[in-house]
């Protein structure tokens, strides 16, 4: 779980009330990875949610033929 007041620091959760703001809280977890680290690849069925709190994020896309 991570704290409810995380949550509520970042506009993107504004418009959350308090009790959805603690489902969400109580289904996250923190996680820390080292750089060069992968969270999903094209074509992944996702299942998770990611808020980058610190770093930097890259988004890459494979085009065929480049």
């Amino acid at each position: 779980m991570v704290p409810v007041e995380l949550t509520r620091r970042y506009p993107f959760f504004a418009g959350f009330s308090h009790d959805q703001l603690v489902t969400l809280a109580k289904a996250g977890n923190e996680l820390s990875v080292e750089a060069g680290h992968h969270f999903f690849y094209e074509q992944d069925q996702l299942s998770s949610f990611y808020l980058v709190l610190k770093g930097t994020v890259a988004i890459t896309i494979n085009i065929p033929d480049r």
